[in-house]
C-alpha cells in the first residue's frame, strides 16, 4: 500500500486525469438508460410460472388491460350525470394507442326479444341524453345480468368499471406502455376536473406496469437527494468542515453517475430494483471518503505538509477501503442465486463493478485534491474533539 500511496502522490496530476477520463467514459453510457415498465422483469427466463404463462399466451392471446374504477359520491351509478360521464369516457378511451376493446355498462350489448325479433342494442344507447326513467330501467337490467354483475358493476350499483383491452405489438415494451400512459393520464385528469363529485381510479396490468416505472423515477428524484442531504449534514457535524462536506458531495455525485453509466453501457434497464444502485454506490463512496478525511484531520495536527496527509491517508485506509468495497461486491454477486431476474448476475455484477471503481477512484482523487489545495489556516482546521 505504501508503493501505491507513493505512486498516487508522485503522479497526482496523471492519476486525476486518468480517473476523470475513466469516469467520463462511463458517464457516456447514461443516454443508453431506459425505464422498463414490464412487471415480468422480476421473473427469470427459466421461471416455471413465466414459461407456463408465455405458452398460454402464445396459444391463445396476450392482452394487457386497463380498468378505470368509477365511484360517484352519491353512491349511485345509474344517474344521468354519471352515465353521461361513463359514456363520454368510453368513447374517448377508444383513442388510446393499441386499443382492441373497450367495455362499459353503457356499451353493454343488451339482448332481448321483441315479438318474433331478437334485439341487440347498447344498454344505454345515448348516455349524454338519458332520463331518470331510462337510467332506472338500465339499472334493473344491469343488476339482473350475470355477465356484468360483480364485473362491470357491483351488487348495489355504487361503483362501476370501464375495461380497456390492449394488444401491444411487443416490439418495444420499454416504450409501448409509457406511450399509452402518456395519453391516458391527461385524459384521466381531465375527467377528474370535469366531474369532481366522481372518483376515477386506474388499475390493471398497464397501470401496475406504469406504477413500477413511476415509483423508480420518484425514488430517484426524492430518495437520492434526501440521502445526499442527510449524509452531508451528518458529515458536516462530525467533521466540522464545510469544505470536506462539499468534497464528499462532489465524490458522491460522481459515484452515482458512474453507477448509472455502468447500467447504461450494460444495457440493463432501470426498474424498481436497479433504481437503488446509485444509493448503494453513494453509501460506499461516502463511507470511503469519511475514512480519508478523518485520517487527514488527525495528521494535520502533526504536520502542515499535505503530501504527508495524502500519503498517510492512503496507507492507513487504502487497504481497508479496498477490502470493504470488494467484500460488498461479493455480497452483490450472491444475488445471482435469486430467482428474480432483477437481482441476477447482470444487475449485481454491474452494481459490483460500479461500486468498486467509484470508491477506489474516489479515495485516490480525494487524497490528490487534499494535497493540491492551499494550506489550511489554523482557524479553518477541523476540530479533533470528535471522531468519525
Amino acid at each position: 500500500m505504501e508503493r501505491f500511496a507513493d505512486f498516487v502522490v508522485n503522479n497526482r496530476i496523471k492519476v486525476a486525469i486518468v480517473t476523470m477520463l475513466l469516469a467520463f467514459g462511463v458517464f457516456a453510457g447514461i443516454p443508453n438508460l431506459k425505464l422498463d415498465t414490464d412487471g415480468r422483469v422480476f421473473m427469470a427466463a427459466d421461471n416455471p410460472d413465466k414459461i407456463r404463462l408465455d405458452r398460454f399466451e402464445q396459444e391463445f392471446a396476450k392482452d394487457d388491460n386497463l380498468a378505470i374504477i368509477i365511484v360517484p359520491a352519491d353512491g349511485e351509478v345509474f344517474t344521468p350525470r354519471t352515465l353521461g360521464a361513463i359514456g363520454a369516457m368510453t368513447e374517448d378511451l377508444w383513442n388510446l394507442p393499441y386499443v382492441r376493446l373497450v367495455n362499459s355498462i353503457t356499451r353493454f350489448q343488451n339482448t332481448y326479444a321483441d315479438g318474433d325479433m331478437m334485439v341487440v342494442e347498447d344498454l344505454v344507447p345515448e348516455p349524454d341524453m338519458v332520463t331518470d326513467e331510462e337510467a332506472a330501467a338500465a339499472r334493473a337490467v344491469a343488476l339482473d345480468r350475470i355477465e356484468i354483475r360483480n364485473s362491470l358493476i357491483n351488487e348495489d350499483a355504487s361503483a362501476t368499471a370501464i375495461s380497456v383491452i390492449f394488444r401491444l405489438p411487443g416490439i418495444d415494451l420499454v416504450s409501448e406502455i409509457p406511450n399509452i400512459n402518456a395519453e391516458f393520464e391527461p385524459l384521466l385528469e381531465e375527467y377528474r376536473a370535469a366531474y369532481p363529485d366522481i372518483q376515477f381510479k386506474a388499475s390493471g396490468s398497464v397501470a401496475i406496469s406504469q406504477a413500477f416505472a413511476t415509483a423508480s423515477q420518484k425514488d430517484g428524484e426524492t430518495l437520492t437527494p434526501a440521502m445526499l442531504v442527510a449524509m452531508l449534514v451528518i458529515v458536516g457535524v462530525l467533521l466540522r468542515s464545510a469544505t470536506g462536506s462539499l468534497l464528499i458531495l462532489v465524490l458522491a455525485t460522481l459515484s452515482a453517475l458512474v453507477s448509472l453509466g455502468a447500467l447504461g453501457w450494460t444495457r440493463i434497464p432501470i426498474n424498481s430494483a436497479t433504481a437503488v444502485a446509485p444509493l448503494m454506490v453513494i453509501t460506499l463512496a461516502v463511507a470511503s471518503s469519511v475514512h480519508v478525511l478523518s485520517s487527514v484531520r488527525q495528521t494535520m495536527q502533526e504536520t502542515a505538509d499535505r503530501t504527508v496527509w495524502a500519503r498517510r491517508a492512503i496507507i492507513d485506509h487504502g487497504l481497508g477501503i479496498t477490502v470493504a468495497v470488494f467484500t460488498t461486491a461479493i455480497g452483490f454477486l450472491s444475488l445471482n442465486f435469486s430467482i428474480s431476474i432483477s437481482f441476477s448476475f447482470s444487475s449485481s455484477s454491474s452494481f459490483s463493478r460500479s461500486s468498486s471503481c467509484s470508491c477506489v477512484c474516489s479515495a485516490s482523487s480525494e487524497a490528490w485534491w487534499l494535497e493540491m489545495r492551499a494550506p489550511l489556516t489554523e482557524s479553518t482546521m477541523p476540530c479533533t474533539s470528535c471522531c468519525c
